[in-house]
């Protein structure tokens, strides 16, 4: 039993919160159920982690069209390819994180933290 309260209970309890949660678990449930997603399941996990990675860069400021994250292979450069770059390590890192998530979700939020900072140097500091 983890005596570390849940980061996200106060979010939880907050109205509609759960009847949201519900619907689309719901939705979720009868995409998975749908027998494209178990032919092709791997080509459509790897698309929709790809256009998640672009709506979180494009929530911070890098709006790029997804033809031009999928084209680009460097993300070094100015402020909006290190902020795609950084959503799209994130992105790939984030599942492999579920299960430490329920012990230590500080751990968690921190090694997401050396991720997305991984190309610049002052920002692993911060």
């Amino acid at each position: 039993m983890s005596t570390t309260a849940d980061p996200l209970a106060a979010l939880g309890a907050l109205p509609g919160v759960a009847d949201s949660v519900d619907s689309v678990r719901k939705a979720v449930d009868r995409v998975y159920g749908h027998r494209v997603m178990r032919r092709r399941s791997n080509e459509i996990t790897s698309e929709a982690a790809l256009r998640g990675a672009r709506g979180s860069a494009a929530l911070s400021g890098a709006d790029w069209a997804l033809e031009e994250v999928r084209r680009r292979t460097d993300f070094s450069g100015d402020g909006e390819e290190r902020t795609v770059g950084a959503a799209l390590r994130l992105t790939a890192e984030a599942g492999q994180l579920l299960s430490i998530w329920r012990q230590s979700p500080l751990r968690v939020l921190a090694r997401l933290h050396l991720v997305a900072a991984a190309d610049s140097a002052e920002g692993a500091g911060r």
